[in-house]
């Protein structure tokens, strides 16, 4: 296998580890709608009416794409985790580029496109499912709402300035985590960039307080 980038190789790898995984997806993506389901059992509506402000709404998605994103990309490269995985995985017809190329699409694009699209669908069905079963009067945020909502940076200057930026940092965190370690990569990941932040704290208070620079 020679180490260049083929889109035929490629299309056969991705449709090869799509019917592999493809049962860890599924229960990934019940498991994922389950959870904002039972978030929005206990949600109490607000004085207009409706369960939650687009503004609001964007916050939450903001929240479940971080935390699940972290969880999503913390394990790529599974097949990699094992010896005998290692050896199947190392004898695809498909080279490293294609390779990383996959892991890249299937980790961190899909996590940028689906999951907030997945919380957005599911979010809108489950609140029309408690206006047919309840007494919830649950009005549908539609992909306008969200785009004039974003017009108006007053209402998502601090999300896009900076949980955006953070949204995506904390997807390839972990997935750079997952090529480095070997063993547990997810865990590892969190606590070596647990002591980087608090060894970037000390020694900001360091300098601050022992060099003196909180008088500059």
């Amino acid at each position: 296998m020679n180490d260049t980038f083929s889109f035929n190789r490629f299309v056969d790898l991705y449709k090869h580890q799509l019917l592999y995984n493809s049962r860890l997806l599924l229960f990934g993506i019940i498991g994922y709608c389950g959870a904002i389901f039972l978030m929005m059992l206990p949600m109490s509506l607000d004085s207009s009416g409706r369960a939650l402000s687009v503004t609001n709404f964007l916050q939450l998605v903001m929240v479940f794409f971080i935390v699940f994103g972290v969880l999503y990309n913390g394990y790529a490269f599974k097949l990699l985790r094992s010896k005998e995985s290692s050896i199947s995985y190392l004898l695809l017809p498909a080279s490293t580029y294609e390779k990383f190329a996959f892991e890249f699409l299937n980790r961190i694009v899909l996590s940028i496109i689906v999951l907030p699209t997945l919380f957005w669908f599911v979010f809108n069905v489950t609140g029309l499912f408690f206006n047919v079963v309840g007494d919830v009067s649950f009005s549908f945020i539609s992909v306008q709402e969200i785009i004039e909502t974003f017009k108006d940076k007053k209402d998502t200057s601090f999300l896009l300035s900076f949980g955006i930026p953070i949204g995506l940092l904390v997807l390839v965190v972990p997935f750079t985590g997952s090529v480095i370690f070997v063993k547990q990569p997810l865990i590892k990941t969190l606590f070596s960039v647990t002591i980087l932040i608090f060894s970037a704290i000390g020694l900001i208070y360091f300098l601050a307080e022992t060099v003196g620079l909180k008088h500059y």
